[in-house]
C-alpha cells in the first residue's frame, strides 16, 4: 500500500503549485487517508490563504509529524545549503544576491543612459529586482522535486497507511512554504497554544544523501525524555544510512519547523570531502533523486516514535 503511494505521487502529482494541482493532491491525499480510518480535514489561513491538510487530531495529538506539500519555482541555479559550514553557506547566499542585483543594475543604467533621470533609472532598477524575487516565487514550477519535498510528503503519508488511527499522533501537510514558510505560520498561529510545547517533527529534503540531520530546537533538547525517544527511534537505519542530531542554533535549515518552540527539522545531506554535509540540487531540474531507502527508513522512524507515544 505504501510504495504504491509514492509510485502514484510520483506519477499523478509530481508537481503541485497551481491551485488546481494543489486541489488535486489534497483529495487523492484526503480520500486515502480517511480510507483508513484517519480524522482528515483542511485548514485555511494566513495572508496567502494557505491551505493545510490535518490528518489526525492535534489537539489530542502527543507528537505531530509535517513536510511542505507545495512545489517551488524552477530556478537556473540550485539552492545549495550546507548545514553546518556557515561560511560556505552565507557566502554562496550572498553571491546569489549579487547575480540578483546585476540585471538590476543594468537596467537602471541603460535606463539612466537613455533617459537621463535618475530617479526612473533608479525606480526601474528596483522594479526590475522585485520582478525577479516575485519570478523566483511565483514563476514556473520546478517540475523535478522528487527531493524538495515530495520526499517528505512521502514519508508523512507511508506512515499514515502503515498505522491504524491513533489520537497520540497527528500529521500536517504545509503549504506555501516556498513562500516563506506561510502555511506554517498560519498552522502555528491557529494551534499556538497547542503547539506552545508539543514536539514538531518536520521532513524537508529527505531523499538525496545518506546522512540524516535532525536539527532540533531548545524545547526539544529540554525535554530529555522525548530527545531518549528520538535516539531510540534512530537506532537500526540500514546499512550506509547515518543519523545525527543537533541543536537548531549550530546550524542553517530554514524550515517550517523554524515557528515551533519544539520543533526539529529532517534533512537527507550528501557529504563533499572540504565542504562537509551538503544539500543542493534543489530547485532545479536536477532534483530528481528519489530514494525509496530513505523514505522506508524515515517511515521506520517515525513509526517507532509513534509507538512510543501511543497507549
Amino acid at each position: 500500500m505504501s510504495a504504491c503511494w509514492s509510485e502514484e505521487v510520483l506519477s499523478r502529482f509530481p508537481v503541485r503549485k497551481t491551485r488546481a494541482q494543489k486541489e488535486a493532491f489534497r483529495a487523492f491525499a484526503s480520500e486515502r487517508f480517511a480510507s483508513r480510518g484517519w480524522r482528515v480535514a483542511e485548514e485555511t489561513g494566513g495572508i496567502a490563504r494557505s491551505v493545510n491538510l490535518i490528518v489526525g487530531d492535534v489537539a489530542r495529538a502527543k507528537i505531530v509529524f509535517a513536510a511542505h506539500y507545495d512545489t517551488c519555482a524552477a530556478l537556473p541555479v540550485p539552492n545549495f545549503i550546507a548545514p553546518s559550514n556557515w561560511a560556505a553557506t552565507l557566502l554562496y547566499q550572498v553571491a546569489l544576491g549579487v547575480c540578483l542585483c546585476v540585471p538590476a543594475a543594468l537596467v537602471s543604467a541603460a535606463v539612466a543612459l537613455l533617459l537621463r533621470l535618475p530617479l526612473v533609472a533608479g525606480l526601474a532598477g528596483c522594479l526590475c529586482c522585485a520582478a525577479l524575487v516575485a519570478l523566483m516565487l511565483c514563476g514556473p514550477a520546478n517540475r523535478s522535486n522528487a527531493n524538495d519535498n515530495t520526499s517528505g510528503v512521502c514519508v508523512l503519508a507511508e506512515t499514515i497507511l502503515s498505522l491504524s488511527p491513533d489520537t497520540s499522533v497527528a500529521f500536517v501537510f504545509f503549504d506555501h512554504e516556498e513562500w516563506g514558510l506561510l502555511g506554517s505560520s498560519a498552522f502555528f498561529k491557529a494551534h499556538r497554544a497547542q503547539m506552545q510545547d508539543k514536539p514538531l517533527l518536520n521532513f524537508d529534503c529527505v531523499s538525496d544523501g545518506s546522512h540524516f540531520l535532525i536539527a532540533r530546537k531548545k524545547g526539544w533538547r529540554r525535554n530529555a525524555a522525548l530527545d531518549a525517544r528520538l535516539q531510540e527511534a534512530l537506532r537500526g537505519l540500514p546499512e550506509g544510512k547515518t543519523a545525527r542530531t543537533a541543536a537548531a542554533w549550530t546550524v542553517i535549515y530554514p524550515s517550517d519547523q523554524a515557528h515551533f518552540p519544539c520543533g526539529a527539522a529532517v534533512v537527507a545531506l550528501r557529504r563533499h570531502p572540504l565542504l562537509g554535509h551538503y544539500l543542493s540540487r534543489i530547485h532545479t531540474r536536477r532534483d530528481t533523486r528519489f530514494d525509496p531507502v530513505n523514505i522506508a527508513a524515515l517511515r521506520e522512524v517515525c513509526v517507532r516514535l509513534c509507538d512510543s507515544f501511543s497507549g
